[in-house]
């Protein structure tokens, strides 16, 4: 592809943002000209939503590909697998959310009410350990029935949950970070796992000492 060919494209490529902000211009001025690390869009209904260049590029070439068709109200609608799907901004606040709200569709998640829901089993939040876990099964060689499991690193709680689910007696989630510890405590109440699950706010080390965890 030459150079005006690319650059033709590109155009028309930002063109189709018509369909999705109604400040769609000062979006390509922000992102393309200013460099703004964080990007302001505002949708259909006049909401605004805040996302990171690397989002707006991402939603930019899902659009493309008409799977992003509409933005209203703080939601971005879908059309994953012929179905379609509204889910929020604040899904999608990195590339990597990206991908897994993708698959996650795509593997028969659904968002409603606020959450994400498969077969009984719900979470706050998608991430793509939870994709790993319940979609990959890469925990699907170990058998957990009747016993006492150790989560370490347990994250929001995919993997201490699936052993829960899968007849372990007990799983011990410990989890430092203090944000993901918290949605994991969420999502074991969410699935009604609490007792089976004991989830713990600590870091492990090999050595005596205070470990610090960043905030972000």
């Amino acid at each position: 592809m030459g150079p005006m060919l690319a650059k033709i494209t590109k155009i028309k490529k930002a063109l189709k943002l018509r369909a999705l902000y109604k400040n769609w211009i000062l979006t390509i001025v922000e992102h393309r000209i200013l460099n703004r690390p964080t990007i302001v869009v505002k949708c259909g209904d006049g909401s605004l939503n805040y996302i990171a260049r690397s989002t707006y590029d991402r939603i930019l070439s899902l659009l493309d590909e008409g799977v992003v068709t509409r933005c209203v109200g703080n939601l971005l609608e879908l059309n994953v697998g012929g179905r379609t799907h509204v889910v929020p901004f604040r899904e999608f606040d990195t590339t990597g959310k990206i991908n897994s709200v993708l698959r996650a569709l795509a593997s028969g998640w659904a968002y409603r009410g606020g959450l994400w829901e498969k077969g009984g089993v719900r979470f706050v939040h998608m991430y793509w350990p939870i994709i790993e876990t319940f979609e990959e099964g890469q925990y699907d060689v170990v058998d957990a029935r009747g016993k006492q499991v150790v989560d370490v690193g347990a994250f929001v709680g995919d993997s201490a949950i699936y052993f829960a689910l899968k007849g372990a007696e007990r799983v011990y989630a410990i989890e430092p970070h203090p944000l993901a510890y918290e949605e994991l405590v969420r999502n074991v109440g969410l699935n009604g796992l609490q007792g089976r699950v004991v989830p713990l706010n600590l870091a492990i080390s090999y050595v005596e000492e205070y470990v610090s965890i960043p905030p972000g």
